[in-house]
C-alpha cells in the first residue's frame, strides 16, 4: 500500500509527466517483490532487466529470500543487478 510520501511523489510525477504531455499511470502492487517483478515483465515482454539488490543481511536473506536471486532464476534473458545504498 502506498504511503503518504509515496502519494504526494506519484502526484508529482504525474503533474510532470502531463506537463510534458506524456501519459503516466502508477501502480502500487502488493504481494511478494519477486513475483510482482516477474508478473510485471511477463506483461511488458522484456527482453532484459535491471533490478537492485538491497544487500540484506545473510541470515534475513536465507529466510526470506532474495528478489533478485529469484529473478535471475525464473527469466532466460539477461539481468543486471546493481548494488542499493
Amino acid at each position: 500500500m502506498a504511503t503518504g510520501r509515496d502519494d504526494k511523489l506519484f502526484e508529482r510525477l504525474r503533474r510532470q509527466a502531463r506537463e510534458r504531455n506524456v501519459n503516466l499511470q502508477t501502480h502500487v502492487p502488493v504481494g511478494h517483490p519477486a513475483d510482482i517483478i516477474l508478473k510485471s515483465l511477463e506483461k511488458c515482454g522484456a527482453d532484459r532487466t535491471v533490478v537492485r539488490h538491497r544487500g540484506r543481511r545473510a541470515i534475513r536473506e536465507w529466510v526470506s529470500g532474495s528478489a533478485s536471486r529469484r529473478v535471475v532464476a525464473y527469466v532466460n534473458w539477461p539481468v543486471f543487478i546493481v548494488r542499493g545504498r
